[in-house]
């Protein structure tokens, strides 16, 4: 096919939403999606667990940690984002045409990194969803992996039918949670000065005193990996934003408004290694598309701020209330969410019932979300450049299906081990949640300069932060796995 030809077919941008160019934020609000689904999906994990435990341990110490972990994450998904909208093409595809070796081992790489951590993660969602049981309706503990896979099958169910209302109604009762959460650091009074000094980076050198009578096994752990599991797991993984990237299509953003998005995706498969994607270069298609990645951005930015603000708001509660000058306990293994209940209780102790009901949505909603929406989008990006049978309308309800198996039952799996909840948790994290984000990133920068014409690229400074976002998180990776196995 000539360029000429290519050129005709993929490259008419679709006009944006003119509210979308208004910019009243009203309007904009329309256009939080994907980011947010994602973000809510995995609220529990990270901030409800892991922000509490390490304001607990660290106290104030580590806020600086949460924003840079948000704007390095950003960094990375919005120039994934923004490359599917602009040109109708997963990056995951691109990858296949331009890297060099075999075609799509880097997609398929990428597949296994996912595939690795998405069972560890479901898993840790399957033990909170036990102790919850246990904990809420007064059953022995033994039985706390029972409840959890309980939980974990009715999750599955939801793949043959739609889970929208529940999600939204589920979103709803974790976003009051948080605004009681706020309201509980203004009634628990902090050190505001201490707090404040939270956002000057400093790494703690040794664990508090109490840690050691109270909470010993935590000594075991090096403090670099517990901070790393902590600031990696905020937001989710690169098995999360993959699929996240490919939700593009599902939204009809930019390109993908296309009604010859199928040819366009098929000319672009055609050009060499060496051939830009021939997006035109003229004023008015350049202006289109800043208007639709304005979208992108509201989503990317909206979530990712979510994010910051929920895991900061834990963990100031997991250190004003938990931490060296209050209760001196550690959220665990075998307390994952009962110690956070003091957050609202400070406030009132019927507030306690408003927390249990917003855990389970927040993590029965994440399981939900996750193996049905999320990871099977992640599944069709990795694997479909290599298997395009994926990909097609009437084989999306059996992957979906298959991959949901894979999640649910690889959970449950794991949760029927004896590994912990923190261990399984941080593999997940080292794995997909800190170096396979960076490794992304790493490939999207590439795919900027191989691919996109200039009109279209990443700015200077985005580029620069976002190839230093990407290399700190490769880099953390691969020490917090060589700690992780005890191998340095």
């Amino acid at each position: 096919m000539t360029d000429s030809a290519t050129k005709s077919v993929a490259m008419t941008m679709p006009e944006p939403d003119p509210k979308l160019k208004a910019g009243k934020f009203k309007d904009l609000l329309r256009y939080l999606g994907p980011g947010i689904i994602v973000a809510s999906a995995s609220i529990g994990n990270g901030e409800i667990f892991f922000a509490s435990r390490e304001g607990s341990l660290f106290g104030f110490s580590l806020l600086w940690t949460f924003l840079l972990c948000a704007i390095m994450k950003g960094s990375v998904v919005y120039a994934g984002s923004k490359f599917a909208t602009l040109t109708g093409e997963h990056p995951a595809t691109r990858w296949g045409q331009i890297i060099p070796g075999s075609k799509n081992w880097v997609a398929i790489f990428l597949g296994i990194v996912a595939a690795i951590a998405i069972p560890s993660s479901i898993c840790g969602f399957i033990k909170v969803l036990g102790q919850w049981t246990c904990w809420t309706f007064g059953i022995d503990t033994a039985y706390t992996v029972l409840c959890g896979t309980i939980w974990a099958i009715v999750g599955f169910l939801f793949v043959f039918f739609s889970y929208e209302k529940m999600e939204k109604v589920s979103t709803g009762i974790v976003l009051i949670l948080v605004i009681f959460a706020l309201l509980a650091i203004f009634v628990s009074n902090p050190d505001w000065l201490a707090l404040l000094s939270g956002f000057i980076p400093t790494i703690p050198a040794q664990y508090p005193e109490w840690v050691q009578t109270k909470n010993p096994e935590v000594l075991s752990g090096p403090i670099l990996l517990e901070i790393v599991s902590a600031v990696g797991i905020l937001g989710g993984g690169c098995q999360d934003y993959l699929g996240y990237m490919g939700t593009m299509s599902e939204k009809n953003w930019g390109m993908y408004g296309n009604e010859h998005i199928a040819d366009i995706q098929a000319s672009l498969k055609r050009l060499s290694s060496k051939e830009e994607i021939p997006l035109p270069k003229d004023e008015n298609t350049v202006s289109n598309a800043k208007g639709w990645l304005k979208a992108v951005k509201i989503d990317n930015v909206a979530s990712f701020t979510a994010v910051w603000l929920v895991g900061s708001i834990f963990m100031i509660l997991g250190n004003v209330i938990l931490g060296t000058n209050g209760l001196q306990v550690v959220p665990s293994n075998d307390q994952i969410i009962q110690n956070q209940a003091h957050f609202f209780s400070v406030i009132s102790p019927g507030l306690v019932l408003l927390y249990k009901i917003a855990i389970f949505c927040a993590f029965f909603g994440g399981i939900v979300a996750l193996s049905t929406q999320v990871y099977p989008a992640t599944f069709r990006a990795c694997f479909s450049p290599a298997f395009p049978a994926i990909q097609k309308p009437e084989n999306k309800f059996k992957t979906r299906l298959w991959v949901a198996v894979f999640c649910i039952f690889g959970g449950i799996l794991l949760a029927w081990t004896n590994i912990t909840y923190t261990f399984v948790l941080q593999v997940a994290t080292v794995i997909g949640s800190v170096f396979g984000i960076g490794l992304v990133g790493l490939l999207l920068l590439w795919t900027e300069k191989k691919s996109l014409p200039k009109e279209y690229r990443l700015k200077p400074a985005w580029f620069t932060l976002t190839l230093v976002s990407s290399i700190i998180m490769v880099l953390l990776g691969v020490i917090a796995f060589l700690q992780l196995f005890k191998i340095i």
